[in-house]
C-alpha cells in the first residue's frame, strides 16, 4: 500500500486538472452550439430551415396564425433578466410575393434607400439589410420562383425588450445572431408531403377554393392564382363572347377570418358598412346580398378601385371568412364602366364565384381541412 500512496496523492491532482479542462472545453464549445429551426408554408409550398445560437431550449417559438398566405414565426430568448441590453428576438416570416426585392438580391441593382444595404452569406446568398430606428434590423432575399413572383423569406432581428435612454444592446450577440442565420439558411421547395394544389385555385388562407372554370352566362370565368405584393391572389376572369371587347376581372386580394364576438356580436358587414360613424372607415359603399351572403359594394367612384366585400357565416365555412375582392374592366372604351348593366354584370359575376366556391373543412364539403 506504501508503494501505491504516491501514485494516488498524484493522481488525484491530474484527475481534477483533466476533469477542469474538460469542464472549460465544454463551456467553450457551448458557446458555438447552433440549433436548427424549420418553418414549412404548406400555401406556396416550401420550407427552409436555419440556425440561432444556443440550444433548442433556450427559444420560445410562437407560431402566429394570422390566416394569409404567410407563415409568421417569432423566437423569444428564454432565461432569467433578459432584456434590450443583453438579448435579442428574431421574427420570420416565409411566403411569395411579386417583389421589388429581386431587382437588389437577384439582379444586383443598388437600394436606393440610405438606410438599406447588401449582405451576403458565405455562400454568396445575397440579403436586402433595412436598418430602423431602435436597432431594428430586417433581412429579405428572394428564394425560387413562384408563380409569377418568387418565394422569399424574411428576418427581422430586434432588441428582447425597451432600451431606456442612455442604454445599448448587445452588438456582439447582434453579430453572432445575424451571421447565424444568413449563414445557415437552406430552403426546400419539393420536400416530402408537399400538398398538391394542382386541382383548383385556392386563396391565401387556403379556406376557400375555386374550379379553373366557372360556368357562367354563355361562357365560363377563368380562374388563376397570382402572388403581388398582398401575398397568393385569386383572379377571376371573364369575357363575354356577345361583347369581346370588354374583359371583367375580379381579383381576391385577401381573404380573413372575423370574429363577431370581438366585435360586438356584429357581422363584419354590418360593423363596416351598415350605419358606421368610424371616421376612418372606407366610405362609398352599397350594402346589399350577393349569392344570399351579406355583401358591399363600391362601384364607379372616381380614382377609387371598385371593391366587392362578401361575408360567409360558419355554418358555410369553418370559420367566419370575408372575402375582399378589387372589381375591373378592361375596354377601350371608358363609357363601359359607367354602364349600369356593367354594374349589374359584375354582381352576377360576383354571385357566381361565391356560389361556386368550396370552403375548407366546412361541415358541408367534407373536405380535409389539413390538405
Amino acid at each position: 500500500m506504501k508503494t501505491r500512496l504516491p501514485f494516488f496523492k498524484k493522481a488525484v491532482p491530474i484527475a481534477l486538472v483533466l476533469a477542469l479542462v474538460l469542464a472549460l472545453s465544454a463551456c467553450e464549445s457551448g458557446k458555438d452550439q447552433v440549433t436548427e429551426f424549420k418553418i414549412r408554408n404548406d400555401r406556396v409550398g416550401t420550407e427552409v430551415s436555419f440556425n440561432l445560437p444556443g440550444s433548442e431550449e433556450d427559444w420560445d417559438v410562437v407560431d402566429h396564425q394570422f390566416g394569409t398566405t404567410s407563415e409568421d414565426i417569432s423566437y423569444y430568448p428564454k432565461g432569467d433578466d433578459l432584456d434590450g441590453t443583453n438579448s435579442w428576438s428574431v421574427q420570420a416570416q416565409l411566403s411569395a410575393e411579386d417583389t421589388f426585392y429581386k431587382k437588389i438580391v437577384i439582379d444586383g441593382e443598388e437600394p436606393v434607400d440610405d438606410s438599406q444595404s447588401v449582405v451576403e452569406s458565405d455562400s454568396g446568398m445575397r440579403w436586402l439589410k433595412t436598418t430602423g430606428d431602435g436597432n431594428y434590423n430586417c433581412y429579405v432575399t428572394c428564394l425560387d420562383k413562384y408563380l409569377n413572383g418568387y418565394h422569399t423569406v424574411e428576418f427581422i432581428i430586434l432588441p428582447n425588450g425597451e432600451l431606456e435612454e442612455g442604454q445599448e444592446p448587445d452588438k456582439e450577440l447582434f453579430d453572432k445572431i445575424e451571421k447565424t442565420i444568413i449563414n445557415s439558411l437552406k430552403y426546400n421547395s419539393e420536400y416530402e408531403a408537399k400538398p398538391d394544389y394542382s386541382d383548383a385555385a385556392y386563396t391565401g388562407t387556403h379556406q376557400v377554393k375555386w374550379p379553373f372554370e366557372i360556368p357562367f352566362e354563355s361562357s365560363a370565368i377563368k380562374v388563376e392564382e397570382f402572388v403581388d405584393d398582398n401575398g397568393l391572389v385569386v383572379r377571376f376572369k371573364y369575357e363575354s363572347p356577345e361583347n369581346p371587347s370588354v374583359v371583367y376581372r375580379i381579383e381576391l386580394i385577401r381573404d380573413f377570418m372575423h370574429d363577431p364576438e370581438e366585435s360586438d356580436g356584429k357581422s363584419y358587414i354590418n360593423e363596416h358598412f351598415v350605419n358606421n360613424d368610424d371616421p376612418y372607415a372606407e366610405k362609398g359603399f352599397d350594402v346589399l346580398k350577393i349569392a344570399d351572403y351579406e355583401a358591399a359594394m363600391r362601384f364607379n367612384r372616381e380614382n377609387i378601385k371598385d371593391e366587392v366585400v362578401i361575408e360567409i357565416p360558419e355554418d358555410k365555412a369553418k370559420q367566419h371568412l370575408v372575402l375582399d375582392m378589387f372589381t375591373f374592366m378592361d375596354s377601350e372604351n371608358d363609357a363601359d364602366k359607367g354602364d349600369k348593366k356593367n354594374k349589374q354584370k359584375i354582381i352576377d359575376m360576383a354571385a357566381a364565384i361565391a356560389k361556386s366556391a368550396e370552403f375548407i373543412g366546412s361541415p358541408e364539403s367534407g373536405a380535409d381541412e389539413n390538405k
